[in-house]
């Protein structure tokens, strides 16, 4: 468990990938801290596609975010919805008792 946003960007080491997550440093954490507390805010938690159109954050952004807040216990899965093209989506709250 770590005890704030700041954190290890996960990449694979393909350069284009790399270069990429090296840009995005100076902004991971406040990413990662705006949507935990969005999440937060909404007692029946949200799904990925739900953060996506709620900020108009771009999926890959907001996946990375919500899949390193996972890792780290900031949020819990707590069951399903469906997306607008039918598919299958966690549903994320925000851990209770977890402050940044």
């Amino acid at each position: 468990m770590t005890d704030d946003f700041e954190g290890r960007i996960i990449t694979n080491p393909d350069p284009m990938s790399q270069a990429a997550a090296e840009s995005m440093k100076p902004f991971v954490a406040s990413q990662r801290r705006r949507i935990w507390l969005l999440i937060g805010s909404h007692p029946s938690g949200l799904a990925c596609w739900e953060v996506e159109q709620i900020t108009g954050m771009l999926h890959q952004s907001v996946s990375a975010s919500i899949n390193w807040l996972w890792k780290y216990d900031w949020l819990v899965r707590d069951g399903e919805n469906r997306t607008p093209s039918n598919r299958r989506a966690y549903i994320y709250k925000a851990q209770r008792g977890r402050t940044p």
